[in-house]
């Protein structure tokens, strides 16, 4: 019998990208020591169920609460491994969390709590104009898609998240490198519940790059 039952949760983006690597990674390895389920909505089943009511099921997107709320029903998991929410699943995740006290771990693979892109780089220069959560230099300076209505949208988003108590609520935060964590301090992220996983890497999918003398290399 697993020692923990935990539900990993992810927002596909439009495109295929790192994170969603990463984040099946990390299902594959738990569910060696765990019982996982993977909980996976996608920016284009929420664009499809209608683009002009998308903002609002943005910001509460019932069909997704509902659907968290019968998994946890059914398989009553130790705790929710979040990765990412937006821009479709909602705030509403962190906030349902909460109601049915299930503990959260958030795996942080970017800046979003402090960046309307996620990225703290803008126009070919590192940014930190929104990083402490005010979120209106993004919306001027148009950070998320280049548009203004993305970033009004974004926005919004994150001033919910930031406004559903998740930043001291979750049990757990996970960054990526010590300088990830420094810079997350900053946006709010307690750092007494900041811990460190460096990103997975396959060495055996590597090429083969022959060592300097006394080096090592991967094969």
């Amino acid at each position: 019998m697993p020692e923990f039952r935990i539900l990993s949760i992810f927002n596909r983006y439009l495109q295929y990208g790192g994170e969603e690597t990463m984040a099946a990674k990390i299902a594959e390895t738990l569910s060696q020591k765990a019982l996982v389920r993977e909980y996976n909505y996608s920016t284009q089943e929420w664009l499809d169920a209608g683009k002009f009511t998308a903002p609002f099921r943005g910001l509460k997107n019932r069909h997704v609460i509902r659907q968290l709320r019968l998994l946890q029903r059914e398989y009553k998991f130790d705790f929710w491994l979040i990765h990412n929410v937006f821009p479709a699943m909602s705030p509403a995740v962190y906030r349902e969390a909460r109601r049915l006290n299930v503990p959260v771990i958030h795996m942080l693979h970017n800046y979003r709590f402090g960046c309307l892109n996620g990225l703290l780089f803008r126009e070919g220069r590192e940014c930190r104009e929104c990083l402490k959560g005010s979120f209106l230099p993004g919306v001027k300076n148009r950070c998320w898609q280049g548009k203004l209505i993305p970033s009004l949208y974004s926005a919004c988003f994150q001033t919910a998240a930031r406004k559903s108590g998740i930043l001291h609520n979750a049990a757990r935060f996970i960054a990526l490198s010590g300088r990830h964590a420094e810079l997350l301090k900053t946006t709010g992220i307690p750092e007494e519940k900041t811990s460190i996983l460096p990103l997975f890497v396959e060495t055996h999918l590597l090429p083969y790059v022959p060592a300097p003398e006394g080096g090592t290399s991967f094969s």
